[in-house]
Protein backbone atom coordinates (compact mmCIF):
# COMPACT_ATOMS: atom_id res chain seq x y z
CA UNK A 1 0.00 0.00 0.00
CA UNK A 2 1.24 3.55 -0.93
CA UNK A 3 -0.16 6.25 0.91
CA UNK A 4 1.56 8.94 2.69
CA UNK A 5 2.64 8.83 6.60
CA UNK A 6 -0.40 9.02 8.85
CA UNK A 7 -2.79 8.01 6.60
CA UNK A 8 -3.92 4.71 8.59
CA UNK A 9 -1.65 2.60 6.36
CA UNK A 10 -0.11 0.53 9.90
CA UNK A 11 -3.42 0.22 11.73
CA UNK A 12 -5.50 -1.58 8.77
CA UNK A 13 -2.58 -4.05 8.60
CA UNK A 14 -2.03 -4.23 12.61
CA UNK A 15 -6.48 -4.59 12.41
CA UNK A 16 -6.25 -7.48 9.78
CA UNK A 17 -3.16 -8.99 11.81
CA UNK A 18 -5.17 -9.43 15.09
CA UNK A 19 -3.41 -6.67 17.02
CA UNK A 20 -6.78 -4.07 16.98
CA UNK A 21 -10.33 -5.51 18.05
CA UNK A 22 -13.20 -3.99 17.12
CA UNK A 23 -15.06 -3.85 13.31
CA UNK A 24 -13.62 -2.70 10.40
CA UNK A 25 -16.31 0.03 9.92
CA UNK A 26 -15.84 1.37 13.96
CA UNK A 27 -11.68 1.11 13.09
CA UNK A 28 -12.00 3.71 10.13
CA UNK A 29 -14.49 5.79 11.59
CA UNK A 30 -12.60 6.31 14.78
CA UNK A 31 -8.96 7.26 12.74
CA UNK A 32 -10.87 9.36 10.70
CA UNK A 33 -12.55 11.16 14.09
CA UNK A 34 -8.49 11.24 15.29
CA UNK A 35 -6.80 12.56 12.03
CA UNK A 36 -9.69 14.90 10.47
CA UNK A 37 -8.93 18.32 12.24
CA UNK A 38 -11.74 19.68 14.88
CA UNK A 39 -13.21 22.08 12.28
CA UNK A 40 -15.18 19.45 11.04
CA UNK A 41 -18.03 18.01 12.74
CA UNK A 42 -18.41 14.75 13.92
CA UNK A 43 -20.80 13.94 11.13
CA UNK A 44 -18.56 15.51 8.41
CA UNK A 45 -16.04 13.26 9.74
CA UNK A 46 -18.24 10.17 9.58
CA UNK A 47 -19.07 10.82 5.71
CA UNK A 48 -15.71 11.05 4.94
CA UNK A 49 -14.69 7.57 6.74
CA UNK A 50 -17.58 5.87 4.99
CA UNK A 51 -16.35 7.31 1.64
CA UNK A 52 -13.58 5.79 2.59
CA UNK A 53 -14.85 2.15 3.26
CA UNK A 54 -17.19 2.54 0.26
CA UNK A 55 -14.25 3.39 -2.32
CA UNK A 56 -12.19 0.93 -0.69
CA UNK A 57 -14.82 -1.88 -1.51
CA UNK A 58 -15.32 -3.11 1.92
CA UNK A 59 -19.02 -2.19 2.27
CA UNK A 60 -20.24 -5.87 2.25
CA UNK A 61 -18.07 -6.87 5.27
CA UNK A 62 -17.62 -3.11 7.30
CA UNK A 63 -19.27 -4.55 10.32
CA UNK A 64 -17.18 -7.69 10.64
CA UNK A 65 -15.55 -8.35 13.92
CA UNK A 66 -11.57 -7.95 13.39
CA UNK A 67 -10.75 -9.47 16.42
CA UNK A 68 -8.03 -10.51 18.53
CA UNK A 69 -6.26 -12.31 21.11
CA UNK A 70 -9.51 -12.41 23.00
CA UNK A 71 -11.88 -12.10 20.73
CA UNK A 72 -12.80 -14.22 17.51
CA UNK A 73 -12.48 -12.07 14.22
CA UNK A 74 -11.82 -12.49 10.88
CA UNK A 75 -8.22 -12.34 12.44
CA UNK A 76 -8.51 -14.67 14.60
CA UNK A 77 -7.47 -18.16 14.22
CA UNK A 78 -10.34 -20.66 12.78
CA UNK A 79 -12.24 -17.79 10.27
CA UNK A 80 -10.47 -17.86 7.19
CA UNK A 81 -13.62 -18.02 5.32
CA UNK A 82 -14.39 -14.40 6.99
CA UNK A 83 -10.14 -13.12 6.52
CA UNK A 84 -10.27 -14.38 2.69
CA UNK A 85 -13.27 -12.10 1.97
CA UNK A 86 -12.03 -9.07 3.69
CA UNK A 87 -8.27 -9.79 1.41
CA UNK A 88 -10.72 -10.48 -1.77
CA UNK A 89 -12.43 -7.02 -0.84
CA UNK A 90 -9.25 -5.19 -0.90
CA UNK A 91 -7.80 -6.73 -4.17
CA UNK A 92 -11.03 -5.82 -5.71
CA UNK A 93 -10.91 -2.34 -4.75
CA UNK A 94 -7.50 -1.96 -5.29
CA UNK A 95 -8.48 -3.46 -9.43
CA UNK A 96 -11.37 -1.24 -9.60
CA UNK A 97 -10.66 2.03 -7.51
CA UNK A 98 -7.50 2.34 -6.54
CA UNK A 99 -4.94 1.78 -9.14
CA UNK A 100 -6.93 4.48 -11.05
CA UNK A 101 -6.66 6.73 -8.47
CA UNK A 102 -3.34 6.01 -7.69
CA UNK A 103 -1.83 6.84 -10.56
CA UNK A 104 -4.33 10.60 -10.63
CA UNK A 105 -2.27 11.20 -7.04
CA UNK A 106 1.14 10.52 -8.45
CA UNK A 107 0.22 12.94 -11.21
CA UNK A 108 -1.05 15.43 -9.28
CA UNK A 109 1.90 15.57 -6.64
CA UNK A 110 4.40 15.29 -9.43
CA UNK A 111 2.66 18.49 -10.98
CA UNK A 112 2.31 20.35 -7.94
CA UNK A 113 5.96 19.19 -6.21
CA UNK A 114 7.77 22.15 -6.67
CA UNK A 115 4.96 24.65 -4.82
CA UNK A 116 4.94 22.45 -1.73
CA UNK A 117 6.05 24.26 1.24
CA UNK A 118 5.97 22.28 4.67
CA UNK A 119 6.82 25.36 8.00
CA UNK A 120 8.12 24.03 10.87
CA UNK A 121 5.93 25.08 13.38
CA UNK A 122 2.86 23.11 10.98
CA UNK A 123 4.25 19.96 11.48
CA UNK A 124 3.87 19.85 15.49
CA UNK A 125 0.18 20.39 15.51
CA UNK A 126 -2.42 18.38 17.06
CA UNK A 127 -5.31 17.68 14.46
CA UNK A 128 -8.06 17.46 17.15
CA UNK A 129 -8.17 19.03 21.08
CA UNK A 130 -7.38 17.06 23.63
CA UNK A 131 -10.82 16.82 25.16
CA UNK A 132 -12.09 15.28 21.22
CA UNK A 133 -8.84 13.10 21.61
CA UNK A 134 -10.28 11.69 24.85
CA UNK A 135 -13.74 11.35 24.37
CA UNK A 136 -12.92 9.28 20.95
CA UNK A 137 -10.72 7.16 22.66
CA UNK A 138 -12.81 6.83 25.49
CA UNK A 139 -15.58 5.46 23.34
CA UNK A 140 -12.56 3.29 21.42
CA UNK A 141 -11.51 1.60 24.22
CA UNK A 142 -14.60 0.76 25.73
CA UNK A 143 -16.19 -0.68 22.84
CA UNK A 144 -13.43 -2.23 22.05
CA UNK A 145 -11.90 -3.87 25.73
CA UNK A 146 -15.64 -4.96 27.12
CA UNK A 147 -15.31 -8.01 25.01
CA UNK A 148 -11.69 -9.03 27.13
CA UNK A 149 -13.57 -7.75 30.62
CA UNK A 150 -16.72 -9.21 30.10
CA UNK A 151 -15.77 -12.69 27.92
CA UNK A 152 -18.14 -15.48 29.05
CA UNK A 153 -14.73 -17.92 30.01
CA UNK A 154 -13.31 -15.22 32.33
CA UNK A 155 -16.86 -14.39 33.74
CA UNK A 156 -17.67 -18.34 34.37
CA UNK A 157 -14.43 -18.84 35.92
CA UNK A 158 -15.20 -16.18 38.46
CA UNK A 159 -18.02 -17.05 38.96
CA UNK A 160 -17.34 -20.71 39.73
CA UNK A 161 -14.58 -19.32 42.08
CA UNK A 162 -16.87 -16.95 43.76
CA UNK A 163 -19.89 -19.99 44.22
CA UNK A 164 -16.96 -22.33 45.20
CA UNK A 165 -15.94 -19.99 48.00
CA UNK A 166 -19.48 -19.29 49.08
CA UNK A 167 -20.10 -23.41 49.78
CA UNK A 168 -16.85 -24.09 51.71
CA UNK A 169 -17.77 -21.59 53.70
CA UNK A 170 -21.07 -21.66 53.92
CA UNK A 171 -22.86 -22.13 57.38
CA UNK A 172 -26.06 -21.47 58.83
CA UNK A 173 -26.19 -18.39 60.46
CA UNK A 174 -22.62 -16.30 61.17
CA UNK A 175 -19.60 -18.40 61.02
CA UNK A 176 -17.20 -18.00 63.74
CA UNK A 177 -14.41 -15.60 63.79
CA UNK A 178 -11.19 -17.59 62.16
CA UNK A 179 -13.46 -18.64 59.48
CA UNK A 180 -14.31 -15.31 58.83
CA UNK A 181 -10.46 -14.05 58.67
CA UNK A 182 -9.83 -16.97 56.47
CA UNK A 183 -12.46 -15.91 54.12
CA UNK A 184 -11.68 -12.14 53.79
CA UNK A 185 -8.09 -13.04 53.71
CA UNK A 186 -8.80 -15.84 50.87
CA UNK A 187 -11.05 -12.91 49.20
CA UNK A 188 -8.52 -10.31 49.29
CA UNK A 189 -5.26 -12.64 48.33
CA UNK A 190 -7.28 -13.75 45.38
CA UNK A 191 -8.24 -10.42 43.64
CA UNK A 192 -4.81 -9.30 44.59
CA UNK A 193 -3.39 -11.34 42.56
CA UNK A 194 -5.63 -11.53 39.85
CA UNK A 195 -6.00 -7.64 39.48
CA UNK A 196 -2.37 -7.59 39.25
CA UNK A 197 -1.66 -9.75 36.68
CA UNK A 198 -5.08 -8.64 34.46
CA UNK A 199 -3.03 -4.85 34.73
CA UNK A 200 0.10 -6.24 33.30
CA UNK A 201 -1.63 -7.27 29.83
CA UNK A 202 -3.24 -3.58 29.54
CA UNK A 203 -0.04 -2.05 27.98
CA UNK A 204 2.05 -4.80 25.69
CA UNK A 205 -1.19 -5.47 23.96
CA UNK A 206 -1.51 -2.09 22.84
CA UNK A 207 2.85 -1.15 22.30
CA UNK A 208 3.02 -1.48 18.57
CA UNK A 209 -0.42 0.06 17.69
CA UNK A 210 0.41 3.00 20.29
CA UNK A 211 3.74 3.52 18.75
CA UNK A 212 2.30 4.07 15.61
CA UNK A 213 0.13 5.90 15.76
CA UNK A 214 1.57 8.42 18.18
CA UNK A 215 4.17 8.88 15.43
CA UNK A 216 1.61 9.95 13.15
CA UNK A 217 0.51 12.52 15.42
CA UNK A 218 -2.92 11.00 16.16
CA UNK A 219 -3.04 11.69 19.77
CA UNK A 220 -1.08 13.10 23.08
CA UNK A 221 0.14 10.13 25.25
CA UNK A 222 -1.84 12.00 27.94
CA UNK A 223 -5.25 11.66 26.59
CA UNK A 224 -4.16 8.11 25.54
CA UNK A 225 -3.82 6.94 29.04
CA UNK A 226 -6.35 8.73 30.76
CA UNK A 227 -9.21 7.65 28.29
CA UNK A 228 -7.65 3.86 28.80
CA UNK A 229 -7.57 4.03 32.67
CA UNK A 230 -11.10 5.45 32.82
CA UNK A 231 -12.12 2.96 30.50
CA UNK A 232 -10.51 -0.04 32.40
CA UNK A 233 -11.56 0.97 36.04
CA UNK A 234 -15.69 0.24 35.36
CA UNK A 235 -14.71 -3.39 33.82
CA UNK A 236 -11.78 -3.72 36.32
CA UNK A 237 -14.51 -3.44 39.19
CA UNK A 238 -17.29 -5.23 37.71
CA UNK A 239 -16.28 -8.45 38.45
CA UNK A 240 -14.91 -8.52 42.12
CA UNK A 241 -18.40 -6.67 42.87
CA UNK A 242 -19.93 -9.74 41.31
CA UNK A 243 -17.83 -12.18 43.41
CA UNK A 244 -17.65 -10.51 46.74
CA UNK A 245 -21.58 -10.37 46.63
CA UNK A 246 -22.07 -13.77 45.95
CA UNK A 247 -19.16 -14.95 48.74
CA UNK A 248 -20.26 -12.58 51.09
CA UNK A 249 -24.17 -13.52 51.33
CA UNK A 250 -22.92 -17.30 51.27
CA UNK A 251 -20.40 -17.47 53.38
CA UNK A 252 -21.68 -16.90 56.33
CA UNK A 253 -20.52 -13.07 57.41
CA UNK A 254 -22.37 -10.91 59.32
CA UNK A 255 -25.80 -10.00 57.52
CA UNK A 256 -25.75 -6.06 57.73
CA UNK A 257 -25.56 -3.67 54.54
CA UNK A 258 -23.52 -1.40 56.14
CA UNK A 259 -20.65 -4.14 57.30
CA UNK A 260 -21.12 -5.90 53.31
CA UNK A 261 -20.71 -2.22 52.00
CA UNK A 262 -17.37 -1.78 54.12
CA UNK A 263 -16.03 -5.45 52.58
CA UNK A 264 -17.15 -4.00 48.90
CA UNK A 265 -15.05 -1.01 49.23
CA UNK A 266 -11.72 -2.49 51.03
CA UNK A 267 -11.64 -5.64 48.18
CA UNK A 268 -12.33 -3.21 45.10
CA UNK A 269 -9.94 -0.26 47.02
CA UNK A 270 -7.76 -3.56 47.11
CA UNK A 271 -8.19 -4.20 43.35
CA UNK A 272 -7.15 -0.37 42.58
CA UNK A 273 -4.01 -0.85 44.60
CA UNK A 274 -2.77 -3.55 43.06
CA UNK A 275 -3.60 -2.43 39.25
CA UNK A 276 -1.02 0.38 39.81
CA UNK A 277 1.94 -2.03 39.90
CA UNK A 278 0.83 -4.06 37.29
CA UNK A 279 0.40 -1.34 35.23
CA UNK A 280 4.11 0.03 35.66
CA UNK A 281 5.42 -3.86 35.44
CA UNK A 282 3.54 -3.84 31.90
CA UNK A 283 4.73 -0.77 30.75
CA UNK A 284 8.21 -1.19 31.57
CA UNK A 285 8.93 -4.67 31.54
CA UNK A 286 9.34 -5.89 27.56
CA UNK A 287 8.50 -9.24 28.23
CA UNK A 288 5.11 -9.97 28.81
CA UNK A 289 6.17 -13.81 30.34
CA UNK A 290 8.74 -12.22 32.51
CA UNK A 291 6.39 -9.45 33.49
CA UNK A 292 3.63 -11.82 34.63
CA UNK A 293 5.84 -14.08 36.33
CA UNK A 294 7.57 -10.86 38.67
CA UNK A 295 4.19 -9.83 39.27
CA UNK A 296 2.89 -13.36 40.72
CA UNK A 297 5.81 -12.94 42.73
CA UNK A 298 5.53 -9.87 43.78
CA UNK A 299 1.67 -10.39 44.94
CA UNK A 300 2.22 -13.81 46.86
CA UNK A 301 5.34 -12.51 48.74
CA UNK A 302 3.34 -9.80 49.94
CA UNK A 303 0.04 -11.72 50.88
CA UNK A 304 2.42 -14.58 52.51
CA UNK A 305 3.34 -11.54 55.05
CA UNK A 306 0.26 -9.75 55.26
CA UNK A 307 -0.46 -11.02 58.75
CA UNK A 308 -2.90 -13.92 58.18
CA UNK A 309 -0.03 -16.76 57.36
CA UNK A 310 3.04 -15.20 59.11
Amino acid sequence: MLRPSGSGKTTLLTALGGRLEGDLSGTITYNARLRLPSSLSKGDRVSKAESVITQLGLTACADNIIGGPFLRGVSSRGSKGDRTSVKQAIVAAYDDNIWNKLEEDLQDISDSSMGIHVHGNEMGRWATTWGDQFLVLLQRDTKEKKHQAFSPHRILRILAVAFLTGLLWWRPGIINLRDQTGLLMFTSGFWCIFGAVQAIFTFPLDCTMLIKERESGMYRLSAYFMARMTSELPLQLTLPAAFITISYWMGGLKPAARSFSEALFIILLEVLATIGPGLSMGAFIKDLKSAVTLGSVITLSSNLVGGYYV
